[in-house]
């Protein structure tokens, strides 16, 4: 396994691309962080331009995850010769993909994905293209198995998971909060 997971050059997929995020990203950002819709089900609330600002200095840095609980985050790109009903969004970030290190008390083969996109990108297989794509990153830093957990009702992330072969593995709280876990191996 790699002691390292670090993405300096943007990831290509059929329809994305996928890269660090910039501090020029706000704008883009602030689109879906501060959309009702997007967020409902996400661990944080509707963002104003400062909360996206503070945030994205955050995920700036987040190309590189070497420690035990670190989150690598990119934005996802549609790329400018994509063919989707989003034109308008093409080149610009219409959603952020990311796959967290184990923490100190998970085992250390394993990954967890999240992944947020824009409410007019919703249902056109982009957040299925760019979580593919980081469990390609996954598998190819060593690890064996990748988790995700979705809110209760999230049914939207639920049929997500379901499609990229994650299975039913019990329950996990967080912020007091009971979450649905899915598991696969890679």
């Amino acid at each position: 396994m790699s002691a390292q997971w670090v993405v300096e050059q943007p990831i290509e997929t059929e329809r994305l691309r996928l890269r660090p995020h910039r501090m020029s990203d706000v704008d883009d950002l602030l689109r879906f962080h501060s959309d009702p819709e997007v967020v409902r089900y996400l661990p944080w609330p509707v963002r104003d331009r400062a909360a996206v600002l503070e945030t994205l200095a955050v995920k700036v840095g987040q190309r590189r995850a070497e420690r035990p609980g670190d989150w690598l985050v990119l934005a996802i790109e549609l790329r400018a010769d994509a063919q989707h009903p989003a034109a308008a969004d093409r080149d610009r970030v219409i959603g952020e993909v990311l796959i967290k290190r184990a923490g100190e008390h998970e085992p250390a083969d394993e990954t967890e994905l999240g992944f947020a996109i824009a409410r007019d990108a919703w249902g056109g297989g982009l957040a299925g293209e760019a979580a593919r794509a980081m469990l390609g990153l996954a598998a190819d830093w060593g690890l064996d198995s990748a988790v995700a957990v979705v809110a209760p009702g999230n049914e939207g992330s639920r049929r997500l998971v379901a499609k990229l072969g994650f299975e039913p593995d019990g329950t996990v709280v967080r912020r007091g909060v009971d979450l649905l876990r899915f598991r696969r191996e890679l």
